[in-house]
């Protein structure tokens, strides 16, 4: 345990030093912030390295040093999808426990993702092509934890908003947008307010 807490410092502190480098010390983030906008922009480094910000935290996307141009200076995006919902997971469970009173010394969540044909998915709806499978294994740590605890844990790991998010219907939109962001910012509080 203490080796793997040793390395989450090491490489930590090692994506602190890569993100400084990585942003400008004049590098001025977009004004989409205040409304809870993230904004994701290439860095110039390697083929595929972006800084993700969301005006308070600053962090890095790249691809694995074994894509040609990337640099493996930070998760791929899909390990962001994964650690949004093995974070989501983690903190619905610790605040279930803790607003239950359930003696939960710790969660650990494990999650990977796959893309396997439909067909060979047992409970899919679909019946042709790829589907995604995410695995999450939770680890429910604490050496009070009854049988009733235990379950009621696994329930509430089931129905994070993340969770929710990724398997109800979900609208993407996507569209170009010009250099004045403070007239889009506008523009979508108009819309916003639109009955």
């Amino acid at each position: 345990m203490l080796r793997f807490v040793k390395s989450a410092v090491q490489t930590s502190s090692r994506l602190s030093q890569v993100a400084k480098l990585a942003v400008p010390a004049s590098r001025n983030f977009s004004i989409r912030h205040r409304d809870g906008w993230l904004e994701v922009e290439e860095t110039g480094r390697g083929t595929f390295q972006n800084i993700v910000s969301d005006g308070r935290h600053v962090t890095l996307a790249d691809e694995p040093g074994n894509i040609d141009g990337g640099l493996d200076s930070g998760m791929n995006p899909y390990g962001f999808l994964l650690s949004g919902l093995g974070a989501c997971t983690s903190m619905t469970v610790r605040m279930y426990a803790r607003k239950k009173d359930i003696p939960l010394e710790k969660v650990r969540v494990l999650l990977k993702h796959d893309r396997i044909w439909a067909k060979d998915c047992n409970h899919c709806q679909s019946e042709k092509g790829r589907v995604d499978v995410i695995d999450v294994d939770v680890q429910l740590i604490g050496e009070k934890l009854t049988d009733d605890d235990r379950a009621n844990l696994m329930k509430i790991a089931n129905s994070c908003p993340v969770h929710q998010t990724l398997c109800s219907e979900t609208v993407v939109k996507i569209a170009e947008v010009d250099d004045d962001l403070e007239h889009v910012l506008r523009e979508h509080k108009k819309k916003a307010m639109e009955p």
